[in-house]
């Protein structure tokens, strides 16, 4: 337990440093200042491509450092990480956790991305949460009350002296689940799509998956470019000593495979029909049983690219992330068709681009269920949660970029893309 001290300490933060050591050179250091009017960060923060950094948080409140007893308080804090733009080759992985073993975020790694076209740039969220009694494996950034919030521009320069990229993340503009029961019956599929090919804009959930309640499915995944006319789902099999699939679901919405996936712990069971030369899992073929009725959940996939990592032990932090797409899923999905187009219909959102307020506006009178409302990437990491009932969300703080806005009710809903400026 935190003395009253460290506690009002931890409520005035005057200082965030951010050091980026790499593996041979200098450290990069990267700090935000209250000045008197809240902290402001300085920058950009320049880093050199293909690298691999030691990313150290330290925390200042006055002239204390006050990391150590952000440290001995971990149960009941996490600094969270968003990324915007292909700066680092996958997620930060955290190495700190508490003594449930979650994440706390002080001590990390990070990779950043090769360039090939000249220096690029991306925006680096870093955010401080108090998750008091509610901090567990499923918490995310906007959980909690945000100690600090801050937002760095990262620019990863070219190296000229820096061996040629390999192993690039595939195109992919469209990827299709198909569920089909096992002892027959009409196939289900739900599909992403990037609505602007090469553009900025990322894949873009269009369908949720509506399953029977106690039923077994065979689901497979399909992959293409169709920019470039390319079958992804064979360019896959080819490489499947490289390539893995990782699941995330809504806890026990499956009666086989139990649990949440393996997104959060390799161990965890999913149902692979599909291995690679080395008798490990792929996952463009699996088997999943529906448990009674559920109602709504939510079931996320990602593809990660392993070329020389990957092993019995490989988690879904090691490796580039081709798809990370994350699906409402339902399991008793009567006439949420038709209540689904009718969102999608009604819903406005104004003005878009946005720059500070987005108002949405929708006729909620045929609705009975609770609506919720969330502000999501485009590569399905849910930011924030809203109570529908305040139609106007203050996204000042969010960094521009490419969003998604969802809203459900019950098992239906409806996404639509925005723009923050």
């Amino acid at each position: 337990m935190l003395s009253w001290t460290a506690s009002a300490q931890l409520d005035n933060i005057t200082g965030v440093t951010l050091t980026f050591t790499p593996s041979m050179g200098s450290p990069v250091v990267a700090t935000a200042t209250d000045s008197g009017s809240g902290l402001a960060v300085d920058g950009p923060v320049n880093l050199m491509e293909s690298t691999d950094y030691a990313l150290a948080v330290t925390v200042q409140s006055g002239m204390d450092d006050i990391t150590s007893q952000i440290s001995d308080d971990a149960d009941n804090h996490q600094i969270f990480f968003g990324l915007m733009g292909s700066i680092f080759s996958g997620d930060v992985t955290t190495l700190d956790t508490d003594s449930q073993g979650l994440p706390v975020g002080l001590s990390n790694e990070l990779t950043t991305e090769c360039t090939e076209d000249g220096n690029v740039s991306g925006m680096f969220q870093v955010q401080l949460a108090d998750l008091t009694g509610m901090k567990s494996a499923s918490s995310t950034i906007g959980d909690g009350t945000a100690l600090f919030d801050l937002t760095w521009s990262v620019t990863v320069s070219d190296d000229p002296d820096a061996p040629p990229c390999e192993n690039e993340e595939e195109i992919i503009t469209d990827v299709v689940l198909t569920w089909t029961p096992t002892d027959g019956g009409t196939p289900v599929t739900a599909a992403a799509q990037d609505p602007d090919g090469e553009g900025p804009l990322d894949l873009e959930v269009l369908d949720p998956i509506n399953l029977e309640f106690g039923t077994e499915y065979t689901m497979t995944v399909t992959l293409s470019n169709s920019i470039e006319g390319e079958d992804i789902t064979e360019e896959i099999m080819e490489e499947d000593d490289e390539h893995m699939f990782f699941y995330e679901f809504t806890n026990d919405f499956f009666a086989n495979p139990t649990g949440d996936g393996n997104a959060d712990d390799r161990a965890d069971a999913v149902n692979y029909n599909d291995f690679d030369e080395n008798m490990l899992p792929v996952g463009l073929s699996t088997t999943w049983t529906t448990t009674g009725d559920m109602g709504a959940g939510s079931f996320r996939i990602v593809l990660k690219h392993q070329p020389g990592i990957k092993s019995e032990t490989s988690t879904i932090n090691d490796g580039g992330t081709d798809v990370d797409l994350t699906f409402v899923i339902n399991n008793d999905p009567v006439n949420v068709d038709d209540l689904q187009d009718r969102l999608k219909a009604q819903l406005i959102l104004a003005p878009n681009p946005v720059r500070d307020v987005l108002n949405w506006q929708l006729d909620t009178q045929e609705i009975n269920d609770p609506l919720e409302v969330r502000i999501i990437t485009g590569t399905g990491q849910v930011l924030k949660s809203y109570d529908a009932q305040n139609t106007q969300i203050d996204l000042s703080q969010l960094p521009a970029g490419s969003y998604i806005f969802q809203l459900q009710s019950g098992q239906a809903f409806v996404s639509k893309r925005f723009i923050k400026m």
